[in-house]
């Protein structure tokens, strides 16, 4: 059967009816019910994917664009979660601190100016920060990480959740190589 929503190229969430929600999520999570329940909680608590993959053509993941604190808060929390329950898989964040506080207000300046369709001051943080979270489980326990993440959107509260003001406390996790913990050169 072919797939209506599972098409390889974005789609805009938000042109999708409820009606057609639920078969976009399945479609989405290939046959991965757990990753289909995560789409859902996400959906439901405003947290939406950009991107994901039940692991029929390659490794299970989730990625998520971070555009405002309550997603920003989300994915520090979510990534926290899984460290702390030691869950074997791949927590990567894309961030800005690569730039000088001066660079990144410059950038930020001239994106706003150059493309103000795609760029505004609401979408771009005034401070440099994480702007997309990727976690990426193995097929054996990709329902275990994705059932993890739901459950904890699901509960969290992210009062006391803390921003990264730096690279170093970003935090990421890698596969685990021979029972040691890599971590990502930053």
């Amino acid at each position: 059967m072919k797939s209506k929503y599972n098409t390889g190229e974005p789609i805009d969430i938000n042109k999708i009816s409820q009606e057609e929600i639920k078969i976009a999520f399945h479609e989405w999570a290939e046959g991965c019910t757990e990753l289909e329940k995560l789409l859902n909680v996400g959906y439901k608590k405003g947290f939406l994917s950009f991107a994901c993959c039940g692991g029929d053509s390659g490794f299970p993941y989730i990625v998520y664009e971070l555009n405002n604190e309550y997603s920003r808060k989300m994915a520090i929390s979510i990534a926290n979660e899984l460290i702390d329950r030691e869950v074997e898989c791949r927590i990567s964040f894309l961030h800005d601190f690569y730039n000088t506080e001066e660079e990144y207000k410059q950038m930020r300046k001239s994106l706003i100016k150059s493309f103000p369709e795609d760029f505004s001051e609401e979408s771009l943080s005034p401070k440099r920060t994480i702007t997309q979270l990727r976690v990426e489980a193995k097929i054996e326990n990709k329902e275990e990480v994705f059932n993890i993440m739901a459950n904890h959107i699901k509960e969290v509260q992210l009062d006391n959740v803390k921003l990264p003001e730096s690279i170093e406390e970003i935090p990421i996790r890698n596969f685990k190589v021979k029972d040691e913990d890599i971590r990502d050169d930053r």
